[in-house]
């Protein structure tokens, strides 16, 4: 865990960034690493970053996301066909399917959300 922190340190000094979270996990064994600095100079509004931190990684989870959607569906937990107020009942669109969203044929917007979360109690609140 050290030499991670260490490289992750050293990655936030070359890129300028306020931190870093990594997680991985590997059959029955995970890991948690945060690294982050408080209140970067370049963004005076920022809080450490922490292993519980609820931060908007942007397009980078597209591939993980899709990934997890069709596993999830495999196993006949969702259907992707299905509404994503099945799944999401605060999200404002009826008709619209988790496929459409995954395919980006729903015509979404960045605002088609009232709020997004941004705390955990935040995201306890949007999945009720």
């Amino acid at each position: 865990m050290a030499d991670l922190s260490a490289f992750l340190e050293s990655v936030i000094r070359a890129k300028a960034a306020p931190g870093v979270s990594v997680a991985a996990s590997l059959g029955d064994r995970s890991l948690l690493c945060a690294v982050g600095h408080d209140r970067p100079a370049s963004d005076p509004q920022a809080t450490r970053i922490r292993t519980d931190s609820v931060v908007n990684v942007g397009s980078v989870s597209k591939c993980v996301t899709g990934t997890l959607i069709a596993m999830t569906a495999a196993d006949g937990a969702i259907s992707i066909d299905h509404p994503v107020k099945t799944y999401l009942p605060r999200y404002s669109d009826p008709d619209d399917t988790i496929r459409q969203l995954a395919t980006h044929t729903a015509g979404y917007t960045f605002n088609q959300m009232e709020r997004w979360p941004e705390t955990e109690d935040d995201l306890e609140e949007f999945r009720s």
